[in-house]
């Protein structure tokens, strides 16, 4: 079954350990453009200057 044409989703996204799937967008050259799921630090001590 192809997934082309349908937007992907963390659904199907296994993050290693302290990590989230989250669904950023990319630049996009031909649409349907949607956001890609990547895997990121859920580390939440955010520091902001």
């Amino acid at each position: 079954t192809s997934t082309y044409g349908q937007a992907p989703s963390c659904q199907d996204v296994t993050c290693n350990q302290g990590e989230e799937c989250v669904l950023r967008k990319v630049n996009c050259f031909l649409p349907p453009c949607y956001p890609f799921p990547i895997c990121e630090s859920n580390n939440k001590t955010t520091t902001k200057g």
